[in-house]
């Protein structure tokens, strides 16, 4: 893949967010954080810093 934008993993960052909520105790459920993920793209999108990749 030749892209400028670089591709992350959703399942990778939604694990890696888990788990450092837990090293910093904080107590979040996996559909929050998927939920605010999703968000979060959204909002990237809306200012033209994202592109999602669909799905093949």
């Amino acid at each position: 893949m030749n892209n400028d934008k670089p591709f992350i993993e959703f399942e990778e960052e939604v694990d890696f967010i888990l788990t450092e909520c837990k090293k910093e105790g904080v107590s979040i459920d996996r559909d929050t954080v998927e939920l605010i993920l999703d968000l979060d793209l959204k909002f990237l999108e809306l200012k033209g810093i994202a592109t999602p990749l669909e799905d093949e």
